[in-house]
């Protein structure tokens, strides 16, 4: 097996564990977030696909949005890759764009960094 197709399947499995148990997921986003969100949150998994402004198509592991408001983006990489924290920023700034808010008198872009 490549090394590709290892980092492949290590991705898939990584999205169907997020997609199996909402209450899991609330409580893995409180631990690893220090979030305090109720086992009884409703969550949300919107699409991750955009595409950039060269066309190239952005597809980022997960983003993860709890009772409408707290959106989280998880992205698992198990390769010693110097360019995640790039994509991460690419991906996110991506959702920011595709979930701005705004009228006639401007827009709002909001994106949030997690607390280290």
């Amino acid at each position: 097996m490549t090394k590709r197709e290892t980092a492949h399947i290590f991705d898939l499995i990584l999205k169907r564990l997020l997609e199996l148990s909402d209450v899991a997921l609330v409580v893995f986003i409180n631990g690893l977030f220090g979030a305090k969100h109720s086992l009884e949150s409703r969550v949300e998994r919107p699409k991750t696909e955009s595409v950039s402004k060269k066309l190239r198509r952005l597809m980022s592991d997960t983003i993860i949005i709890v009772n409408g408001v707290h959106a989280y983006h998880i992205e698992g990489e198990i390769d010693d890759d110097e360019n995640i924290a790039i994509r991460v920023f690419e991906y996110g700034f991506a959702e920011a764009l595709r979930t701005k808010t705004g009228s006639d008198d401007g827009w709002t872009i909001s994106l949030k960094f997690p607390r280290v």
